[in-house]
């Protein structure tokens, strides 16, 4: 059951942070660069469910899958809190 739980939490997130990449990409690299970056973004998602397959197969479940996620998340948050807004002449200049 916990497992289903996880994944009901991941697809929700999901889908709620597929609405908002666009804007947040566009925003802090400009609109010239949008398609670039928005790939690079969503090559994340691939690379990420290979190497969950290829942990999961490694330890022979998903238990260790998720431990390794938790970390990553964890790194994440800890990364998220050095990101500043973009400066107003920066973006700006991205626009043009």
């Amino acid at each position: 059951m916990t497992f289903f739980a996880a994944i009901a939490c991941v697809a929700f997130n999901f889908g709620g942070t597929i609405t908002v990449f666009p804007s947040l990409v566009s925003e802090f690299f400009g609109l010239n660069n949008l398609a670039k970056n928005y790939g690079v973004i969503y090559l994340g998602f691939g690379i990420g469910s290979i190497c969950g397959s290829i942990i999961a197969s490694l330890f022979g479940g998903f238990y260790v899958t998720f431990y390794v996620i938790f970390a990553l998340l964890i790194l994440s948050l800890a990364l998220s809190t050095t990101i500043r807004q973009p400066e107003q002449k920066m973006l700006r200049e991205a626009h043009i």
